[in-house]
This record gives structure tokens, sequence and C-alpha cells, in this order.
């Protein structure tokens, strides 16, 4: 017993020692104190959809440390990150090998502000990714699926639920996550619109719903039934998950003969098609539920006869306004 003391005794010395060393804090699993970022996350009012990116970031990040401990984080590690996610092959990514550069810059943000919240909390002594340089995202028009190959994919036969979840991204702009969260409530066939109450950054916004998309709302509501919930319930869950509407997408692609494509680029054919439409920034804005306006005008391609025909419509509203003051003044 009195060598088992004596053996408990040094390791508690040791242990000490070791704590001093660091700072007088033992290292702490990174996984449990983002849980805890996440939960102050909630209570700012960050929307669900918001918390499950930053969830998904964050488990790419634990697996490129390869550690769940707050001493991986170095700048050394920092510095790496941003070329180890432009190699990786996400399993999810279908597209392409390694992110892209906006995929890139989102997930290093994330991860620096998660280790901006640790430094507040004194659980690492500064945030290693202050002096990591955020890739340049790509000025080109976002690539979205050609309108043509959507076209041919709704001629196809379907399930009704799958033409309304594909006209859902075609024909309203909608994210894969606003369209899993839809309840049957959402959608007002008397007033023909869909309400979006869990956008990005919790936002609300209401859409028009088009004709085709109406069609196909109503097709799948009289399949679904009228009991209250999502409007997309899954087999065994209240929802349907991202997979499994990925999956959906993937075997259209394949019966249509053309290359596998994203929900989020049929959301980019939407932008693309209504910019084509002369919506302006603000209108396709408030449609696609974009918290910046820039975002936005990434759709927009401003080119020299835009701008004289702009030029031509403000000459004409300059030579109405001076004809309706002459007239005035003659009064």
């Amino acid at each position: 017993m009195n060598n088992w003391l004596a053996l408990e005794m040094r390791g508690g010395v040791h242990r000490e020692a070791l704590r001093e060393k660091r700072g007088g804090r033992e290292p702490v699993r990174l996984s449990k104190l983002h849980q805890r970022y996440l939960l102050d996350l909630k209570a700012l009012g960050r929307s669900p959809l918001t918390i499950t990116a930053y969830e998904s970031d964050f488990r790419i990040f634990l697996d490129f440390l390869g550690r769940d401990d707050t001493r991986a984080v170095t700048e050394k590690a920092a510095s790496r990150f941003p070329a180890w996610l432009a190699k990786r092959r996400d399993p999810n990514q279908r597209l392409r090998t390694g992110h892209s550069p906006a995929g890139i810059a989102r997930r290093v943000t994330t991860v620096a502000g998660f280790c901006t919240w640790l430094v507040k909390r004194k659980e690492i002594p500064s945030n290693p990714f202050d002096a990591v340089p955020r890739p340049r995202r790509p000025r080109g028009l976002p690539r979205g699926v050609p309108s043509e190959l959507v076209d041919r994919l709704l001629r196809l036969e379907m399930p009704a639920r799958d033409r309304a979840i594909l006209c859902c991204f075609r024909y309203a702009g909608l994210r894969i996550g606003e369209v899993i969260n839809l309840d049957l409530g959402d959608v007002d066939f008397l007033l023909g619109c869909v309400t979006v109450r869990r956008g990005k950054g919790g936002a609300e916004r209401t859409i028009p719903l088009d004709p085709t998309l109406r069609e196909a709302l109503t097709d799948w509501c009289l399949v679904r039934g009228d009991s209250p919930g999502a409007l997309f319930p899954g087999k065994n869950a209240p929802r349907l998950s991202r997979h499994v509407i990925s999956r959906v997408l993937d075997r259209l692609s394949l019966r249509a003969g053309m290359p596998r494509f994203t929900a989020h680029q049929l959301r980019h054919t939407f932008g693309t098609e209504g910019a084509s439409a002369g919506l302006t920034g603000s209108e396709l804005q408030a449609l696609m539920g974009h918290e910046d306006l820039s975002t936005t005008q990434q759709y927009i391609r401003v080119t020299g006869r835009d701008l004289e025909r702009a030029m031509a419509r403000l000459k004409a509203w300059r030579e109405v306004r001076d004809s309706v003051t002459q007239e005035l003044r003659r009064k």
C-alpha cells in the first residue's frame, strides 16, 4: 500500500509539473469545446443550417489534425490547412477532387472563428489562423446546370416527390437545407407562394410559386397526404437527408445521360436565369435569400451594351422629368 501511495504521489507531482509547463491547464478535447461553442452560437440566434455547416467544417478540421486535442491547434497546422483542403478528396464531393477556393475560404474562416472563441476562453494562447491568408474567390459566374439539361431532366418520368424536389431548386432557387426544412404548411396554394422560414442566417422569405413548381407540389401533396409536418418526410426519419436528395439527383443525371450535378448547381441555374431575364440585384437577392448583395452580384454581368441601355433609360427619365417640370412652371 505504501508503495502504491508513493507512486500515486509521484504521478501527481508529475502531472502538476506538466500543468505548470502548459500554462497551468491540461489539454482539453476540441470536440467538447466545439459543442460549447455551438451552444453559444445558438444563443446568438444562428440558424440550424449555419450550425450544421459549422459542425461539418469542424469535423473536416479534426480529420486534418488527427488529434482531438487543443495542443494540436498550432500555427504550423493552421498554415497547412488550406493546402490540405485543396488536395482532400471529400467522400460526398462527386464533381471534383479537393475543395474549391470559395469552399477553402469558408472553412478556414469558420475554423478561425472557433479559434477566436478558444482564445477568449483562454483555451489557446493566440489564434494561429490570424496569419493565414484566405484564398481569393473566383470572379467567374457560378457554375450552374445548363437550362437545356435541366429541361431534359424534367421530361423524364419520375416519382412525384422527386419532381417536386427538382422543381424547388430550379423554379424557386432554394438551398438544399431549405428544401429539407420545408413543412406542408409553408406552401400556400391559395396565395400561390412558399415561405422559407429557416433560411440562411435565420432569415425568412416568401417566394411566389412558378406554375411548373405549383403543379409539381400539387401532384406531390396528393401522394403525400395532408398530415402536418415535413413537406418531404424521410422513410425512417422526420425529414429527408441531404444524402438521400443527392442520390435522387445522381439517379436522374444518370438516366438523362448527363454529368452529375449538385443541388446547389441547380440553385445557381435559377440565379443565372434570373439575371439573364433582367431581374435587378435587389430582386434576385430577395428571391434567393442572400444576406449580402455582393453575393447576388456574382450572377450579374454588366456589358458595354447594358450600360448604353441604362444611359438611354436615364436620359429618357430626365426628359420626362424636365417636361413635367416645365409644364408645372407654365401653370
